[in-house]
């Protein structure tokens, strides 16, 4: 059991020190233009960026300065023109910590959050042992073990490494995340696997390098076509469901859109995809295929290093699973409703002359706009969400396809009826012919209940659904169907 806070009661530096870091040629960990995203291990089921607002110099000493991150909580402010007297602070000190002091021999010393150093020496000494930073309880040593030829991000590189001992005070291992876990840095490219600074020794997270603007490597921008990166077979099927509640105008729809990969195309600029693009319209059970072509550039910049920096919206980036295939997936939330005092360098709110729309975007590299959803509750009221319901990515499905047919037409031409709709209990249906059964799906396709076996009315009870849209897919003993649109409004 690890506790609560760390009490530094002997901090120790390192007299050890290799010759002077002074350029990106010769194993700095860092530069000033400095622009890297480092990933969790394993998984990166988070992302860190890291780069540098500035950069000082005092004697022989540089320091880094961090860019900053916004807390979670409000303070005062002295921004009166704003909706309120409070804002949130973008002074939280990044995973890296609030700054980096590199002195000139090419130590470098890390604080945390409670401005404990952790100082790394990058002895090259054989065998050499430098220590990083002792407590009451513990101590983590930094381990040479040698220079190797390797291969970062495709660049060939030469590495320097070293092991992290983490050990209790009598020199017996600790075992733990760092324990033996790997600390490098390349002669060109810097620094590319670390830990986790601002909470440690709380949290001993391994990170290593995933991308870096300069030069490219890896993962350093989001594009369109990084966004929309398929290959012929590919399906993906979206559904665009609008529904305004108080107008005009009147912009309701209910689209399904499958679109399936014919064939791909690449320059330097975009990437060309010929692609069969069916669509169905529930309310019309109208349905059209035509071949389309999409291009998507290459150039065209999303977000670039650091993901996770605000920016007036709430930005993550991961990787996440799909059914078994590992995505990079970038979600923002909008802060539409903040606006930013630059001389306390905080967000707060201000008066949008209404309420702010909210909104949450999800992109997904492989897969495009996953999941856009946008509302706005008074005064004319509206909402909006755009969602991949089913996808075949390299020979793997993904979610559940709803089936798309001018034969639902048939149906729709009889009388049927849904009532109430909008519900908040219950819902009765009613058709002109014998139904073989009834299957509610809600706006992702799932299905949340059926009936089977049915006269040609009945009655479902929905009191345990989440308010929504739904979809009723009626299915008649001649082989006819048709869907209707349910909303449930409590």
């Amino acid at each position: 059991m690890r506790r609560s806070r760390p009490i530094s009661t002997a901090l120790l530096f390192s007299t050890v020190l290799i010759s002077a870091i002074t350029s990106a040629q010769d194993f700095a960990p860092f530069t000033p233009d400095s622009r890297k995203l480092f990933g969790a291990v394993p998984g990166y089921a988070n992302t860190f960026g890291i780069a540098f607002d500035s950069t000082t110099v005092n004697g022989g000493t540089t320091t880094f300065h961090n860019y900053k991150t916004v807390w979670d909580t409000m303070t005062t402010t002295s921004c009166t023109w704003w909706g309120g007297t409070e804002c949130y602070k973008q002074d939280r000190p990044t995973w890296a910590g609030p700054r980096i002091d590199v002195d000139n021999q090419g130590a470098h010393t890390f604080y945390n959050l409670w401005n404990e150093p952790i100082t790394l020496a990058f002895s090259t000494e054989p065998g050499g042992q430098t220590l990083i930073y002792a407590d009451a309880d513990e101590q983590f040593l930094l381990n040479y073990v040698g220079e190797t030829p390797g291969n970062v991000l495709g660049l060939a590189e030469n590495v320097r490494q070293w092991t992290i001992l983490h050990q209790d005070l009598g020199g017996q291992p600790i075992n733990s995340a760092l324990n033996n876990a790997p600390v490098e840095v390349g002669a060109t490219v810097g620094l590319l696997r670390y830990f986790r600074v601002d909470s440690f020794p709380l949290v001993l997270q391994p990170v290593e390098l995933v991308g870096q603007s300069e030069p490219p490597l890896g993962l350093h921008t989001i594009t369109p076509a990084f966004l929309n990166d398929f290959q012929p077979g590919d399906e993906i099927q979206v559904h665009a469901v609008a529904q305004h509640y108080i107008g005009p105008p009147w912009l309701n729809f209910d689209i399904y859109t499958k679109r399936i990969v014919l064939s791909r195309t690449d320059t330097p600029l975009e990437v060309i995809y010929e692609m069969e693009r069916v669509t169905y319209n529930v309310d019309s059970a109208t349905e059209v295929t035509s071949t389309i072509t999409q291009s998507f550039s290459k150039t065209d910049v999303f977000g670039s290093i650091p993901f996770d920096r605000f920016d007036g919206t709430q930005p993550t980036l991961h990787m996440e699973d799909y059914c078994g295939i590992p995505l990079w997936t970038w979600r923002t939330h909008l802060n539409t409703g903040l606006g930013y005092c630059p001389e306390e360098n905080c967000w707060g709110p201000y008066d949008t002359n209404g309420p702010p729309p909210t909104g949450i975007t999800v992109r997904v590299g492989g897969l495009g706009i996953y999941s856009t959803s946008e509302s706005i509750i008074s005064p004319s009221g509206y909402s909006t969400s755009s969602d991949v319901v089913h996808f075949k990515k390299s020979g793997v499905e993904c979610l559940n396809e709803v089936v798309m047919s001018t034969s639902e037409a048939t149906l729709a031409e009889r009388s049927m009826t849904l009532s109430p709709n909008p519900t908040d209990a219950a819902f009765n249906y009613r058709a002109s012919g014998m139904l073989a059964s009834v299957v509610i799906m809600d706006a992702l396709g799932r299905v949340i209940a059926s009936v089977a076996g049915t006269a040609n009315s009945g009655s479902v009870d929905t009191s345990a659904w989440p308010r929504g849209l739904y979809h009723v897919r009626f299915t008649m003993h001649d082989g006819g169907s048709a869907t209707r649109r349910l909303a449930i409004s409590r």
